[in-house]
């Protein structure tokens, strides 16, 4: 089995993260598009999400308007209007170690009626 490798991270002079946040992001959204087809269910599905972000990391090339405009943006690719219910908490770390961004995203797709 190929295993899959990360996205290409981009570092600026100070190790911190430019272009792979955009692309780590579409990662994820991905990756929740294939949970959600795993279990017969589509992103279309989603009722709400939660995103907690690590702000004022050194990791990230990033401030805090920057970062929420590039998870809107790419959040916008997956989702079409209207939008889902969406949370979004500040925290000051995640885990593991170094983590930017976690998202939980609930889906609601009843199971066809057999019969």
């Amino acid at each position: 089995m190929k295993s899959e490798q990360p996205p290409p991270v981009c570092l600026d002079d100070e190790m911190r993260l430019r272009v792979g946040f955009r692309l780590e992001l579409r990662r994820v959204f991905t990756l929740i598009a294939r949970l959600l087809d795993a279990c017969d269910a589509r992103i279309e599905d989603v009722v709400e999400l939660q995103m907690f972000h690590v702000f004022g990391s050194g990791r990230l090339a990033l401030d805090k308007a920057g970062q929420l405009a590039t998870i809107a943006a790419v959040r916008d690719e997956f989702f079409a209007a209207p939008y889902r219910a969406a949370v979004e908490l500040a925290v000051a770390e995640l885990n593991p170690d170094g983590g930017l961004l976690e998202i939980k995203a609930t889906a609601f797709a009843p199971l066809a009626m057999s019969g």
